[in-house]
């Protein structure tokens, strides 16, 4: 877990590698916050994919510190 706050554009879509990166955790680190219900994954529409609002990005940081 990175101690600074993460560099994401709050508007920003992030996929699940780079939204762990960005929170300083493993992917499988951040699959368990997502069971927790720490943070929320949105499924993009045109290709059916995982990605993480950089809103609920800061947000899970700023809860866990």
């Amino acid at each position: 877990m990175i101690h600074t706050k993460p560099n994401a554009d709050p508007q920003g879509r992030y996929g699940v590698e780079d939204a762990a990166n960005l929170l300083g955790i493993h992917r499988c680190t951040l699959w368990r916050w997502v069971r927790k219900g720490w943070i929320k994954p949105m499924v993009r529409k045109i290709n059916n994919r995982i990605v993480f609002r950089g809103c609920d990005i800061i947000s899970a940081w700023e809860a866990y510190i």
